[in-house]
């Protein structure tokens, strides 16, 4: 920051009682826990959300409720699999996307599968290098899902010639510890 230059606030979150999530990213929940799937309707209903239909949209602050119940009975390894099975419910604008305009593209999906006025969270691409780049999301979702969604997307997006791609949460700000925002590193 240079002298003189003004620190800006973030933007004033949207309460996520006023936001509507999709339904097909909450089939992700029941995919995911599928050999327990019981189990997963019972939390879902809990919260409002079962039976869940693709086409409808419910209260995000009822999928948040019911996602942070998922983590504590169930476990994080549990969220970051729904991450990853999120992949399997959203459309890109191509499925030959390069991983880097995979990772742009992620707020503008992010914006398709979440409605609501104002500011809902969004995510934001870094290109760190030519095989490098992060994201960082100050949505309101657990660092677990978006793991496992970053490394879906990084599997179906992979770079030709690359023989993996990592993802790793990146030490500092994390919204578990109270921060606004979480950053991801991607390498490959």
């Amino acid at each position: 920051m240079m002298l003189g230059e003004k620190v800006s606030s973030p933007p004033q979150r949207t309460p996520a009682t006023q936001v509507m999530v999709s339904g097909q990213g909450l089939l992700s929940v029941l995919e995911a826990m599928s050999l327990i799937e019981s189990h997963a309707r019972k939390i879902l209903a809990s919260h409002g959300l079962d039976p869940i239909d693709g086409a409808q949209w419910y209260p995000f602050r009822n999928a948040l409720d019911a996602f942070k119940v998922i983590t504590e009975r169930i476990g994080p390894s549990t969220m970051k699999s729904i991450g990853r099975k999120l992949l399997e419910h959203v459309r890109f604008s191509s499925a030959n996307l390069s991983l880097e305009e995979a990772l742009a593209s992620l707020d503008s999906v992010y914006r398709i599968c979440h409605r609501g006025p104002g500011y809902i969270g969004k995510y934001v691409f870094e290109s760190t290098g030519a095989r490098s780049a992060q994201v960082t999301t100050d949505n309101e979702y657990m660092c677990e899902l978006d793991e496992g969604l970053l490394e879906a997307l990084s599997e179906r997006f992979k770079p030709p010639g690359a023989l993996w791609v990592r993802v790793v949460h990146k030490p500092g700000s994390c919204r578990k510890q109270g921060n606004t925002t979480c950053t991801y590193e991607v390498s490959w």
